[in-house]
């Protein structure tokens, strides 16, 4: 037989107050409530995308603009023919006590 000191303790107090993860009955009124303040929430999360989405186009355009005006201005510069640069370098030889 599995006896379990806590199992009288857990049917006397459930069978009083119930179990803390039964759903406690709404009104009528409370569910309508409930969904008018959910419909509210997520339409005003919606807005708020939507403001964000239009900010982030709007400052991309802006940029695009910006850049196509420059080149606009600047002209298609060609590079030079010899664009490499020359350089001299020596390696400096450090004993590790340094």
């Amino acid at each position: 037989m599995n006896f379990n000191p806590n199992d009288r303790f857990n049917r006397s107090f459930y069978s009083r107050f119930g179990s803390p993860f039964d759903p406690k009955p709404m009104s009528p009124l409370a569910r309508v409530g409930v969904v008018l303040l959910t419909i509210a929430v997520l339409a005003v999360s919606f807005m708020l995308g939507l403001v964000f989405l239009a900010i982030a186009v709007g400052l991309l355009a802006m940029g695009m603009i910006a850049v196509f005006i420059r080149r606009l201005l600047n002209g298609r510069e060609t590079p030079a023919e010899d664009d490499n640069i020359e350089v001299t370098y020596r390696v400096v030889h450090r004993k590790r006590d340094d």
